[in-house]
Parts: C-alpha cells; structure tokens; sequence
C-alpha cells in the first residue's frame, strides 16, 4: 500500500474526520445521546429494485438521526486509487468498475447493476498527504460465479459480517457533504470508542439521472 493513504491507514487516537479537518469537532464537547432500543429486521425501500445488502436494524436513534445496522458478509468487486480528491479518485474508479460489469471483463459478460456503491475512505497522516480511496461495487449473491475482472486494479473483496452505525441524507452527495453528515453521526454518537475512527464508508444509492428523493449513507463501522 502508499504511503500517506487516505482509505486504510491507523491514524493512532486520531478520528478521521478531525485529521482531515482538524478545527470540526475538536473544540466542540460532544454529548451521549441515550439510544432507543427498537429492534426492527425490515428493509427500506431505497435499493431501487436493484439488489442490495442484507441486514437488521438493532437500533435507530431519532434524535440523533442514524441507526445500528447488522449486515452479513457481503461480496464485492472493487479497485482503488490514491489522491487529494474524493471526488476525482470517485469518477476514477467509478468508470474503472462501470466497465467491468460493462463487459470489460475475462467473461466478456454483462454484469447487472447493483446498489450501493461504496467508498472506504483511510485518511492519510497529514492534511498534505494522499488519501487511499477503496470503491465497490456490491456481488448479487444470486450470481454464483461473475466474471473474473480484466484488469490488475480490479478485485473481488469480502466483508465480513458487522455492525454499522449510518446517518443517511438525500441531495445529491459530493465529498463536503459526506464529511459534513460524518460529524453529525459522529457528534450524535457522542462516543469514540464504539466504532472505528482511522477509517469510514461513504454510499450511494442512486445513478446521476435521479433527481428526486436521493438517498445517501455515512457508515461508521463497530467495534
């Protein structure tokens, strides 16, 4: 791996939002917030009839706007890439992975889309060093055997089954707005401890032509 990288490197005792901006929240006392306790194993309508992970809700904290989800292991193709910019390391390995399920593959098959997309952002040491950004696109369990990728940068990944805490919000979602509802799930949490701090997931739901009713996701990982 690069050094410097911004989707999975240790930043030790140090949150990855406040690396990456480090006047958000460290002036700010953050608050627990109690949890209400409403186990739920309904799944929300936002896959846009698309296959999508499976999972239970554990929790929702509505004041504080997110939920403690319990996904399976989960099959991914994915790629990555390192730079200063969310966004143009996203249309990168968007398009790499776009033509994958394009057919750009050892198969030369088609690959039926999926949702979400999702990026595991490792913020790099430094505020002047690189970010490793890790996209995926989520493998239809229905699909026993999809083609093997082409290219070196693209790879099968699994992850295995955890919990999450997730804050969604709709608008159409670039890098500010993913940081910005971060430190809301983060101040929400209002503990550390709970979930892993030297890296997050970003995911989106939703293709470009969509306008209305857009639905995005924070996720913090648990401990």
């Amino acid at each position: 791996m690069k050094l410097c990288m911004i989707l999975i490197v240790v930043v030790t005792g140090v949150s990855a939002f406040r690396q990456l901006d480090k006047n958000s929240l460290d002036s700010t006392k953050l608050k627990f917030i109690p949890h209400d306790l409403k186990p739920s194993g309904k799944k929300e309508d936002f896959c846009n009839g698309l296959a999508c992970p499976e999972y239970s809700v554990m929790y929702r904290n509505e004041t504080g706007n997110f939920e403690l989800r319990k996904y399976k292991e989960t099959k991914w193709v994915t790629t990555d890439s390192s730079g200063m910019d969310y966004d143009e390391a996203g249309y990168k390995n968007f398009m790499k992975l776009f033509h994958y399920i394009g057919g750009d593959n050892k198969k030369k098959e088609k690959v039926t889309m999926t949702c979400p997309v999702i990026v595991m952002i490792t913020p790099g040491p430094g505020p002047a060093c690189s970010s490793n950004f890790n996209m995926s696109f989520y493998i239809d369990p229905n699909s026993s055997d999809p083609p093997q990728p082409s290219e070196n940068n693209i790879y099968f990944t699994k992850i295995p089954s955890v919990r999450a805490y997730v804050r969604t919000f709709g608008g159409f979602a670039d890098y500010n707005k993913y940081k910005e509802q971060g430190l809301e799930l983060m101040d929400a949490i209002g503990d550390t401890s709970l979930y892993h701090t030297d890296f997050y997931y970003t995911a989106g739901y939703d293709s470009p032509f969509k306008f209305f009713h857009r639905h995005n996701e924070v996720w913090f990982i648990a401990k």
